[in-house]
Formats: structure tokens, sequence, C-alpha cells
């Protein structure tokens, strides 16, 4: 059954976002990823859900957006001195906008965003806050905190303080708004555990198509410890930390590698504008060698629908590989020297469907179906060349 069937909401939902699962990865006037912003307004048709932003998020967004312009406007500085260096133009007449214009360009883009889908902005409540307690966690790093490093360089380094306001503003809101079930969608691991065990709401969710999800399985008259249970039992289905696990059993990696054999051996470059280069002249004369194992990224498996006795799914799946590329020598052809690295990205959707049981768990899993979307190379980041360190040895 489509998502877009489901009946209205029964319950009231106030949906409280992280700063992760609003940052938009897409063109830079996108101030919100347009996935959020178009999941909510399906949920929203269903009526009885709220969108509550905490103030530290919209902050913090705001400041990478911030970050951003800075960078691009000293850019278009340099430029413009370089062009009147080569021309003897006077440049200087450009005008900039300092930082205060920029940051309130910002907001006002941000707030508009906020007025169309009727988000409420919430301050940090700075008067409930038990800061003994904050301070205490701070110290002895209790999550969100994260644990501090055995590096007695980097031990001091601090993360979760963000988190930790993010949290106490949900605590607030559950408090507050005592008739409504309150929904935390982070991709933060330790801001999760933490929000489980704080919140009496078991409502937590790496994103908000998750949360459509879970709303599709209440559908189905299941009740909501049920729902969680099971995609909980979903999720360590496809845990490939362990021996046995869907992502083996079914031949997932075989099945991608065969269908999509031809895009895996010459995939398209990513360039600095994120956009696609199909064309094959960075392939010629280079030798491409694998270091370390493929990398495997499973999310969280999606509930679609019920139907003939089963229970359908949905699970993304990201693949990277890391390759070390080396050219011949020019005049001899012989002795392949480095030229740099690459890591080959693949990605893409398994459609799988289990029995239905009485139980939350997963009974005789059959794979249905891939969905393509996309397979590239970019230059890799400090963690793929860590993913692949930790693949070697």
């Amino acid at each position: 059954m489509p998502h877009d069937t489901l009946r209205p909401l029964s319950n009231v939902f106030i949906v409280i976002p992280d700063t992760n699962v609003l940052r938009p990865n897409e063109r830079p006037e996108i101030v919100v990823a347009n996935g959020f912003t178009k999941t909510l307004q399906q949920l929203r048709k269903l009526g009885n859900l709220s969108l509550f932003v905490p103030s530290v998020v919209r902050d913090e967004l705001v400041a990478q957006k911030l970050r951003q312009a800075r960078r691009t406007r000293d850019e278009l500085d340099r430029k413009a001195q370089t062009l009147g260096a080569i021309t003897g133009i006077n440049c200087d007449q450009v005008v900039s906008p300092d930082d205060q214009s920029l940051r309130a360009a910002i907001e006002a883009k941000f707030s508009q965003w906020a007025n169309d889908c009727k988000a409420s902005i919430i301050d940090t409540p700075t008067h409930s806050i038990d800061w003994r307690r904050l301070i205490d966690d701070a110290i002895h790093r209790v999550p969100p905190f994260e644990a501090a490093a055995d590096d007695p360089k980097t031990e001091n380094k601090e993360k979760g303080f963000r988190d930790a306001l993010v949290l106490e503003t949900a605590a607030h809101v559950e408090t507050d708004q005592a008739e409504a079930s309150v929904v935390l969608i982070t991709k933060d691991e330790l801001l999760k555990h933490a929000a489980l065990k704080r919140l009496k709401s078991p409502l937590v969710f790496e994103s908000l198509s998750k949360f459509e999800s879970h709303l599709a399985q209440l559908h189905d008259d299941a009740s909501e410890a049920f729902a969680l249970q099971l995609a909980e039992a979903a999720r360590q289905a496809w845990d490939t930390s362990k021996d046995s696990n869907l992502f083996d059993s079914l031949q997932i990696k075989e099945l991608f590698q065969k269908e999509f054999a031809a895009n895996l051996a010459n995939p398209p470059r990513k360039n600095s504008q994120r956009t696609l280069e199909f064309s094959s002249h960075h392939n010629q004369g280079n030798v491409r060698i694998p270091l370390g194992d493929e990398v495997v990224k499973i999310s969280s498996p999606e509930y679609l629908s019920e139907g003939s006795g089963r229970w359908n799914w949905r699970t993304e799946v990201e693949l990277s590989q890391l390759f070390q590329r080396r050219a011949f020598h020019p005049e001899s052809g012989l002795s392949p020297y480095v030229i740099g690295e690459d890591v080959r990205i693949s990605r893409f959707i398994v459609f799988w469907d289990s029995a239905k049981d009485r139980n939350p768990v997963i009974i005789d899993p059959k794979f249905d179906h891939l969905l393509f979307r996309g397979i590239w190379l970019e230059s890799p980041s400090s963690e793929h060349l860590l993913s692949a360190i930790r693949t070697t040895f």
C-alpha cells in the first residue's frame, strides 16, 4: 500500500528534527533539504502533525550557510582583485556584503521556509534545564556527549553540547505538550540512544521517511510497540556485522554486480560542482588498483505495505570502493606511477518481503528487485581512507 493512501492520523504528533536531517545537500540556494520538506508535506495531509524546530538547530543551519557564504564572498573579492590587476580596471567599487548582512539574509530565507512549512521555532528551555546534571554529563561524556578519545592529544575534543540542547528542547516539549507524541528525527546514534532513555516517547527515527514507514505499519493494524519491534527486527536482519544477515544470504552484492556490470566498469566522475562527467577521458591510460575491501553501508529498512500474507520492505544500500589510480609512463609505457586515489560510490534500493507473523519477526525473507540510484567516482574523503585501512588490516 503506497504511503500516500494512509488513513488520517488518529494521534497528535510533534516532529522535532536535528540539524543533520535538515541540512541540504542540494544546490546552495536550498536552505533545508528538499527531501525533508516534501515528506513533511505528504505527512501533513494526514493531519495532526506539527513541526517544532529547536532554535539551536535553526542557528546551526544558519551558521553553516553563513560559512559557505563567507567563503564565496571572499573568493569573489580575490577574483575582483585579480581582474583589476590584469586589466587595470578599478574593481574596488564592488561592495561585498558584510557578515551581518549575510547572516540577516540567510535568517530571512530560513524564516520564509519555516513560515511556508508552518514550523514553530522553539527556544532552548534555559530556565528549566538542570545545568548541574548537564555539566556533569559533559564532564563524564554521558550520551549524547561523545566518549573521550584514548589519545591524550584529542581526548579533550568535545562533541555533544548542541545535541544535548536538542534533547533538552525535546524533553521540554514533551512535558509541555503532554497530549502529543514527540517524534525526534536524528541521524546521530548517541543522540538517538540518549533520547530513548530520556524521553517517554519511543518514536526516534533517523529520517522523516522512517517515521512515515512506521505510520504505514500502524495503518496495517499493528500496535505502536509491535511496529517498533518489527522495524528493529528488520534492522537486525540486515546488520552486516553479524555472520547471518540478509545482505549476504540474499546475495545482494552479487546481484547488483551482475545487473550493473557495465556501470561499475566505467563510472562517470562527480566534479567539484557535484555534477557528473560522463567523458571517459579520465580513464584513458589509467589502471585502478582496489585498496581494501568494498565498504557496505545499509540504511534501516523501511516498511512499505502488507499484502498476500507478506510484509513488503525497501532497504537502501551504499557500496564504496577505494582505488589507487596509476598511469603508465608516457615514453616507455612501463613502470606505472601513482597519480591519486578515487572512491567509487554505488547506491541502490533493495525491494524485498517477508512472511507476516503474529510476532514482530522477519520470517522467510525473499528478494524482489533492485532500483538503481547511481554509480560514480569522486575524490575520497578521510572517512573513505580510514574505512579502506580498517578493511585491509
